[in-house]
């Protein structure tokens, strides 16, 4: 384990770490709770709304540590008011400048989800998903991301979670299509509406001379 997470660990066993995550449910909220009850120490997740506040929050003494995207902490790792401690992708993390970010799971964590009893037996027996299900939908999710500009969410319940994860929300579609206009798609978009989506059997979209033969 690299010094300055075991640092805090050790630091989590005597104190209460303070912890900036997004809301209840929430992609970082989640492996805030799952890496600390691995770690086996409590935790206190201070909800934002989004990674730069999450960031902020510890550089002004609010939180001991915050789960943030990397683009998020940058001028912050750069200043030198927040260091960077592990990572949660597959990989190594080397996008800062001379530094190299271990993983959780290289530093012996990363087995919380897959080995909880509690989860296993919802699973087994009371017709939940597998523990990985939740990570599985947000890298699904990620690969939207990827490939637009942006995503919206209409009316969304707890919009936080959803700024948490890199969605913008807005309250109505006319509200959502005016931001889309000025900031992406311009005043003229094509716009290709799908009524039926989650009602019906999964949509598939193909070109006009796809050949569906084999499908």
């Amino acid at each position: 384990m690299g010094p300055l997470l075991e640092g805090l660990i050790e630091y989590g066993k005597t104190q209460r770490i303070i912890c900036s995550a997004n809301a209840a449910g929430g992609a970082t909220h989640m492996l805030a709770k799952a890496f600390f009850g691995e770690a086996g120490v409590d935790c206190e997740v201070l909800a934002a709304d989004s990674g730069a506040q999450n960031a902020l929050a510890v550089a002004s003494g609010d939180a001991v540590c915050a789960i943030v995207a990397a683009s998020a902490a940058t001028q912050y790792i750069e200043d030198g008011s927040l260091k960077a401690l592990a990572c949660f992708s597959p990989e190594p993390f080397t996008g800062y400048e001379c530094l190299t970010i271990p993983t959780v799971k290289d530093m012996g964590y990363g087995e919380y989800f897959a080995t909880n009893q509690e989860y296993i037996r919802k699973y087994r027996f009371c017709n939940a998903f597998h523990p990985f299900h939740g990570f599985s939908m947000m890298s699904c999710g990620h690969i939207a991301e990827m490939n637009t500009s942006a995503i919206y969410i209409v009316g969304a319940q707890e919009p936080g979670i959803a700024r948490g994860m890199g969605l913008k929300t807005r309250a109505t579609f006319e509200e959502a299509l005016e931001d889309a206009k000025k900031k992406f798609v311009g005043p003229n978009p094509n716009i290709l509406a799908l009524p039926q989506t989650f009602k019906l059997g999964a949509v598939h979209l193909c070109m006009k001379d796809d050949d569906l033969s084999n499908v």
